[in-house]
C-alpha cells in the first residue's frame, strides 16, 4: 500500500528480514515441487504478488491464478514444469510400489518354500527315529527270541524302546476307535504285526 507494489528486493535495507521472506517464497514457488501451499498462493495474488526476482524496475507484474483468470507466459512455463516434474514422480512412485509388491512376493516365497522344507526335514528326521526303534525292537526281539515282549527283563532293559513301544499302542488304540493318527499307519501296523509285535503289554499303562 505504501510503495503501489510488492516489488520487495532480496536486500531490502529499510527492513531486511521482510526481504528475505519474500525471496523464500519465490524460491519456494520456483522449486520443481513447489513446497508453498495453494492458499498462501492464493493469498500472495490477492496482493498482486510478484513472483519473479526484480531486475531493475519491471514493468509487468505476474499475477498468479488456479482458476486460470490470470497467467502470464511464465507463469504457464512454470506450471508446465510442475506438471512435468509431478508427472515424474508419479510414475517414478509407482515403479517403486510395483517394485517393493515384486521384493514382497519374492519374501513370502522363500518364507513358506523354507517352512515347507523345514517340515520336510521334521518328518523326516521322525521317519527316521521311527525306523530306528523299529529296528531296535526285531533286534531285541531276535535276541531274546520271545514272540511276547511283555516283561521288562525280555526288553534287554531298555526304558526308551519301552516307551517307544507303549506309544505305538497308544496310537493303535486311538486309531480304532476313529481318531486321526500320524505316527502309525496301515502299513506301520503291517510291520509291527510281521514282526510279532504285541498290542498290549503286562506292563502297558496309557500315558496321561
Amino acid at each position: 500500500k505504501k510503495y503501489g507494489d510488492t516489488l520487495v528486493p532480496l536486500k531490502y535495507s529499510n527492513n531486511k528480514k521482510l526481504g528475505k521472506w519474500v525471496s523464500k517464497q519465490r524460491s519456494n514457488y520456483a522449486e520443481k515441487e513447489p513446497s508453498i501451499f495453494k492458499n498462501q498462493i492464493r493469498c500472495l495474488n490477492s496482493i498482486d504478488f510478484v513472483w519473479s526476482k526484480p531486475v531493475g524496475r519491471p514493468t509487468t507484474k505476474i499475477k498468479m491464478s488456479f482458476d486460470g483468470s490470470s497467467v502470464n507466459r511464465d507463469c504457464k512455463n512454470n506450471n508446465r514444469r510442475t506438471a512435468e516434474a509431478i508427472s515424474s514422480n508419479i510414475v517414478v512412485n509407482e515403479l517403486e510400489k510395483q517394485d517393493n509388491k515384486s521384493k514382497a512376493i519374492s519374501r513370502n516365497i522363500v518364507v513358506i518354500e523354507s517352512k515347507k522344507q523345514e517340515n520336510r526335514n521334521k518328518e523326516t528326521a521322525r521317519n527316521k527315529h521311527w525306523n530306528e526303534m523299529f529296528d531296535l525292537y526285531k533286534l531285541t526281539m531276535t535276541s531274546t527270541k520271545k514272540m511276547n515282549l511283555g516283561s521288562r527283563r525280555n526288553l534287554g532293559n531298555n526304558p526308551k524302546l519301552m516307551t517307544w513301544m507303549r506309544r505305538q499302542r497308544e496310537c493303535f488304540s486311538a486309531l480304532k476307535r476313529g481318531h486321526t493318527v500320524r505316527i502309525i499307519s496301515d502299513h506301520r501296523i503291517r510291520m509291527l504285526e510281521s514282526a510279532g509285535f504285541a498290542w498290549t503289554g503286562s506292563f502297558y499303562s496309557p500315558i496321561r
